[in-house]
């Protein structure tokens, strides 16, 4: 019988005594002893490796010798039990039990569909208030597997999951995510729904790549003038503007994930020079003012004096994925163009690092974009930007010219500080 297919975790060491195996795996601050008993994983945690060993050892040599005895050498249960042990061969005797145990419980599961558990899911998290940006990524996330894999729970595998996952992203940010979900619903299906036997599922088995992210990528100036001049109105352009030249999040511009509206064009101040962040469309629960930047300024200011929202968009992603894609159509008659690639977050991470090579303030930078002092000087802050963040924040309309005053981009108007109070 071949034995279930585990988490990719070699141990440090096992320990045998007939059926009986006690394992021990090494973590950063020791080193941890597992065996089973009674049909339950039991653990204990040593720091010393000679502590582990010792352990192991006794506790493998205790429990072989609890093995059921008989009376005589032909005792008929012991020759049995040597017949099982013979057939099974190096597979301990409780991992055969186990899968017995777990796929025989199937027969007594409520299998139900994973397209139907997730919509359930999500709707138990809806009545109970959970934060609609949380709930609409949950879905988002796990709907290709369900579309991809359209069966009941218990009939799927961690390969026929992982490989889904795999095949549907490359970045390992994204497959971290799906993995993550994909336990959430799993394990619900199996404590509420009843759907799964007890035990792991087959989401624990999901590979888990690395969820740090990686080298933090930013626009150039001349990818940003690209993306103005391909931008088709004024909205887009405020997107890119309130993006690459505030510093805004995606779903502080757009509402996205948030379940409130975009932010209106009354909240860009044009006479004090900043830009409102109301409390509801924003990741922390304060309200800022974000400075508006002579540049950012000339690209918004079409929209002074009107109604609405100054990007009205479902998804900030998807339109300037439509803006590279116009630019890459628009040069693929050029041999020498090296097509262009949306960038993650690529805008507001631009501004965060032109800003800061600018003013070499993280804590005021960090203050106008609300994130952390450390967040900036372990990702954002770049040696030999300043230069090139000059440049950025040259970025103006066609016959439209900055000030010439030294703090027009590097400093923020006494309007600005006092804009909230």
């Amino acid at each position: 019988m071949p034995a279930r297919k585990k988490k990719k975790r070699e141990p440090w060491k096992v320990i045998r005594d007939g059926s009986v195996e006690v394992t021990i795996y090494q973590e950063k601050a020791g080193f941890r002893v597992t065996w089973y008993f009674a049909g339950k994983r039991e653990r204990k945690f040593f720091v010393e490796a000679k502590e582990a060993d010792s352990f192991a050892k006794q506790k493998a040599t205790s429990l072989g010798s609890a093995r059921p005895k008989g009376e005589a050498e032909n005792d008929e249960d012991l020759r049995y039990l040597r017949q099982l042990r013979q057939r099974l061969g190096e597979t301990p005797l409780h991992v055969a039990v186990d899968f017995f145990l777990q796929h025989n419980a199937k027969a007594k599961l409520a299998p139900a569909l994973i397209q139907d558990v997730l919509a359930e899911l999500a709707g138990k998290m809806r009545e109970d208030k959970k934060s609609p940006g949380y709930v609409q990524a949950f879905e988002r996330y796990l709907q290709p597997i369900a579309t991809a894999l359209p069966r009941k729970m218990h009939t799927l595998s961690a390969a026929e999951l992982d490989a889904c996952i795999r095949n549907y992203s490359e970045s390992s940010y994204t497959r971290y995510r799906m993995a993550s979900y994909l336990k959430t619903l799993f394990n619900w299906a199996r404590d509420v729904k009843k759907a799964l036997p007890k035990g792991e599922t087959e989401a624990d088995f999901v590979n888990m790549p690395d969820p740090k992210p990686g080298e933090i990528r930013i626009y150039t100036p001349e990818e940003m003038r690209l993306l103005l001049t391909f931008a088709k109105d004024d909205h887009e352009r405020a997107l890119l503007a309130l993006g690459g030249f505030v510093g805004l999040r995606n779903s502080e511009i757009t509402g996205e994930f948030t379940g409130h509206g975009a932010l209106p064009i009354a909240s860009i101040l044009f006479d004090a020079q900043a830009v409102k962040v109301v409390q509801k469309v924003q990741l922390r629960a304060v309200t800022r003012f974000a400075p508006l930047l002579p540049n950012a300024r000339s690209w918004l200011e079409p929209l002074r004096g009107k109604a609405g929202s100054a990007a009205p968009f479902p998804r900030a992603g998807r339109v300037i994925g439509s803006i590279v894609e116009r630019i890459n159509q628009a040069h693929e008659d050029d041999p020498d163009w090296v097509p262009m690639r949306p960038k993650r977050n690529g805008l507001r991470r631009s501004h965060i690092s032109y800003r800061t090579a600018i003013t070499r303030d993280v804590p005021r930078v960090a203050d106008e974009c609300n994130t952390s002092p450390e967040k900036i000087r372990l990702h954002y802050r770049q040696p030999g930007l300043e230069e090139v963040a000059h440049r950025w924040y040259a970025i103006t309309p066609p016959g439209r010219s900055l000030p010439d005053s030294p703090t027009a981009i590097g400093g923020a108007s006494s309007a600005v500080r006092n804009a909230g109070s």
